[in-house]
């Protein structure tokens, strides 16, 4: 069913360019020159439109091959939208679209090798697809990875395997959605030469996969991406990808020879942005004192929390809350610039924790939480009341990933009565968490399930220290 299809197709000098693909099976385009000792050269498929092909294209012994400004879309698509097999020297694939939600493979590489001086190109390319985004499978080399936008759902965005070498990726955005994996999979050190200035961002806890899961320090200690950040990007949208984060604007490094982006617009030669597009989010990280409530700097609690880990911060921030009931629950991630001095405090305005009810009606096992802590750190959480009396998930304060010195002091946790002996209803819930300096203080815990207090770091090799649980009052938790 394949649209454009050879088999032992010599074909030199193949042009593809301006052409509309609908509905297909297998690849829309399946090219096999079956000529491993001169294959041919001059394929160029451009400015071509696929949707709903199953499979996009499939290139297999035909080197120096330019796939430029293709759109790959929709919804039937599966495996792999650009599979590159055995194509050596400079090929470049650039400016190309990729929005296929239930694709396996963004660009997928197998036995590709350019050589020193003859590189190839994959830069300024769009991905949102569901499993990887960017796949070095086997011999890959010298191959060239700039400018990237990467989104998938559930797995890694980058990932390398065996046996590649001489590569360089820089100015990429790597980002996953999924919980559970990390945005990069590298099966060794050397698959990259070089690899700086990227953006790796995972809804997990370790950004990285090398030999076991990484956080980018860890990953940096072994000599590479010494300037890449993880900062969520907040995208647009998941087909658009434009990211509206403040703190990511500017993080890129100039390359001399990519100097525009997909949409043609001029890159800038001092700070051009990681990713596909150079993008502007106007304003300026926070610090210093906000109120929250009606009428107030923030009108309500998930708005401040959002704007956190878009601009990051400068210095110390409080949130003072007005007296009232907020239901409102939030899960709040890194805060880019958090640190031992730039701590972020929120408390009620007038240092009562009886003035605020901070509290979730949600009743779900995807929010089973008033406030979840996912890779935050320096939180201080003061004189505040936490409430969730929901019949089934009733859990108020959750900690995932890594969060660094989290503080609670006089704080009220009121839960569910006779909620019974199940975790789901625990007023402060961690499970294969690390939390080293988590503070527990002068707060009172009333009703619930299992334990008020349930943390388990799951790390018996290295457990996290400086957990301190003083002065608190439990009654029929």
């Amino acid at each position: 069913h394949a649209t454009i299809y050879g088999n032992g197709a010599d074909a030199e000098g193949l042009k593809i360019k301006n052409n509309t693909f609908n509905n297909s099976g297998n690849y829309a385009i399946h090219l096999y020159s079956n000529n491993s000792n001169s294959p041919p050269t001059g394929l160029e498929i451009s400015g071509n439109t696929f949707t709903d092909t199953h499979q996009g294209i499939y290139v297999y012994y035909f080197d120096a091959v330019t796939i430029r400004n293709n759109t790959i879309t929709g919804s039937y698509f599966s495996d792999k939208g650009i599979w590159l097999y055995y194509c050596d020297g400079a090929n470049v694939i650039e400016d190309n679209r990729i929005y296929a939600p239930s694709l396996d493979r963004g660009i997928y590489l197998n036995y590709c090798q350019a050589t020193s001086g003859n590189e190839a190109t994959i830069a300024n390319n769009l991905i949102s697809v569901e499993d990887q985004g960017i796949y070095f499978d086997y011999y890959n080399y010298y191959q060239n990875v700039y400018y990237n936008t990467v989104r998938v759902r559930d797995s890694y965005a980058l990932y390398t395997y065996y046996q590649n070498y001489n590569n360089i990726s820089k100015n990429n955005i790597f980002y996953t959605e999924s919980t559970g994996s990390p945005a990069a999979y590298f099966y060794n050190t050397s698959a990259f030469t070089s690899s700086d200035y990227n953006d790796f961002y995972s809804g997990y806890a370790y950004p990285i996969y090398y030999s076991g899961n990484r956080t980018l320090a860890q990953w940096q200690a072994y000599g590479q991406d010494s300037n890449s950040v993880s900062i969520d990007p907040f995208y647009d949208t998941d087909s658009s990808l434009v990211p509206t984060s403040y703190i990511l604007d500017n993080k890129g490094t100039p390359i001399a020879s990519i100097t525009d982006d997909i949409n043609g617009t001029i890159r800038s030669q001092t700070t051009p942005d990681m990713g596909a597009m150079e993008f502007t989010v106007e304003g300026s990280a926070l610090a210093g004192s906000y109120t929250v409530g009606a009428g107030a700097d923030y009108d309500s609690i998930s708005t401040a929390l959002n704007d956190l880990p878009i601009y990051g911060i400068s210095g110390p921030i409080t949130f003072n809350i007005l007296a009232g009931t907020y239901d409102d629950p939030v899960a709040l991630g890194q805060v880019y610039g958090a640190s031992a001095t730039n701590t972020i405090t929120f408390q009620s305005a007038d240092a009562n924790a009886d003035s605020v009810t901070w509290e979730s009606t949600d009743n779900s096992s995807g929010t089973n939480y008033v406030l979840m802590l996912n890779g935050s750190d320096h939180i201080k959480l003061k004189n505040i009341t936490f409430k969730n009396v929901n019949t089934t998930y009733s859990r108020r304060l959750v900690l995932s990933g890594i969060t660094d010195s989290i503080s609670v002091d006089s704080c009220t946790f009121l839960g569910k009565y006779q909620a019974g002996n199940q975790n789901i209803h625990s007023a402060i819930f961690g499970n294969t968490i690390v939390a080293p300096g988590f503070k527990i203080k002068n707060s009172t815990f009333t009703y619930g399930g299992s334990y008020a207090i349930s943390l388990n770091s799951n790390n018996s090799g290295s457990s996290p220290t400086g957990l301190e649980i003083s002065g608190n009052t439990f009654t029929d938790t």
